[in-house]
């Protein structure tokens, strides 16, 4: 995927540029020989269709510089929802840790084509890449916070597994999305099966008007089936008996109740969770 320097400048230049079009926050990065790993988080609602582009202009470019023809990437990306501080700041280790991992270097601050370099000095930090959030972790001051970031990434786990001292400036709940490439698309039905189950509401009503609270469920709903499917907007809005637009609307509103609501907060996170663990069945019959 990456032959030459310049694929891999391509690539970054390619991914500055999708940051602004799809106002696509990136948070950790590492471009590896054949694959890629992405720490993002979209703050529109066209996570895939900015992935999509960002590939298929990479595959072009690239393919003009090789006077070549054909595909450079395959399968489809594999996104993971992260739910949790702890499970944030273990896939950051583990995105840096990859050249180290892969054999290609022993110190991850030694390998070019990651965010991690960035995270230990500012100087050679972009203005597309968001560094302070994680760093954010390790405390308030710059240089300590980098400083600390680094002793996390680079400490050794102990026998017993542990990876040395917790980080205790955790916050609440972040929800960032994990990319990189092949993707697993969860089918519409067993999204909105898990999730009629956890909001008590039966089936035919996601396609009816009801009163505020039931309208809201609904919104919840397709939020869910839009954060955890790689459905259009389109097919999702013909799922639902809906026009695209009132999709967008609805995951707008139910975005805006997620974020500003405990309670639901709680309750999206949870249901997050068992749909990503594949703890909800799929092979009962709609009712």
């Amino acid at each position: 995927m990456f032959d030459e320097s310049e694929h891999y400048e391509l690539f970054l230049t390619l991914l500055s540029q999708i940051h602004k079009k799809y106002a696509l926050e990136i948070h950790a990065y590492c471009l590896m020989s054949n694959h890629f790993h992405l720490m993002v988080r979209p703050r529109e609602l066209y996570l895939s269709d900015a992935l999509r582009c960002l590939t298929s202009r990479y595959v072009k470019e690239t393919n003009k510089l090789k006077m070549i023809d054909g595909p450079l990437v395959r399968g489809r990306f594999k996104s993971k929802l992260i739910l949790t501080d702890e499970y944030l700041l273990q896939v950051a280790k583990y995105i840096h840790l990859n050249p180290v991992k892969a054999f290609i270097v022993k110190n991850p601050v030694d390998y070019r084509w990651s965010s991690y370099g960035a995270f230990l000095d500012a100087n050679n930090s972009s203005a597309w890449l968001s560094t302070e959030f994680l760093l954010g972790y390790f405390g308030e001051e710059s240089e300590i916070a980098r400083k600390k970031f680094r002793v996390f990434v680079e400490q050794k786990e102990s026998k017993d597994g542990q990876h040395g001292e917790p980080i205790p400036n955790y916050k609440s709940s972040a929800v960032l999305i994990h990319s990189e490439q092949c993707a697993i698309e969860l089918p519409i039905r067993k999204i909105v099966r898990a999730a009629r189950e956890s909001f008590h509401i039966e089936n035919k009503s996601l396609q009816s008007q009801f009163d505020r609270k039931s309208n809201l469920r609904r919104d919840i709903v397709i939020y869910l089936v839009k954060m955890h499917c790689r459905a259009t907007l389109t097919q999702i809005g013909e799922y639902f008996g809906i026009k695209r637009t009132a999709v967008s609307d609805a995951v707008r509103r139910a975005r805006v109740e997620v974020e500003s609501n405990h309670e639901l907060k709680k309750q999206y996170d949870q249901l997050s969770r068992a749909i990503l663990a594949d703890d909800v069945r799929d092979n009962e019959p709609d009712s």
